[in-house]
């Protein structure tokens, strides 16, 4: 019985909502097929993915607050990095198109 009053009194709630409420996304994130990384000696660069063989790639901006991780292990030295990946996650802001966070 108490269980049945917590679920009615939850249900009641939730149908009463007065406030309108906008899903703002910030950040996106593309799990990618083909990951090619630019660093140059600063620490900075850009990252360009694509999340399929047929999707035309997405150029980002890596600075030195990404995190990226290679295998699960942080990469310290990030100093002219470069590579092309078969896959990982990127993470990034969409408004200004900076890299968060690099998986690979």
């Amino acid at each position: 019985m108490k269980f049945l009053r917590l679920f009615s009194l939850i249900a009641l709630l939730a149908g009463y909502s007065d406030v309108p409420a906008e899903l703002v996304l910030i950040d996106d994130a593309i799990e990618a097929t083909d990951i090619r990384v630019s660093v140059d000696d600063s620490g900075e660069g850009f990252v360009r993915a694509r999340a399929c063989e047929d999707c035309s790639f997405v150029r980002l901006e890596i600075t030195n607050d990404t995190k990226i991780t290679v295998n699960g292990e942080t990469v310290e030295n990030r100093k002219n990095l470069k590579h092309k990946w078969d896959g990982g996650v990127v993470i990034y802001n969409i408004k200004s198109k900076q890299v968060m966070k690099l998986m690979l």
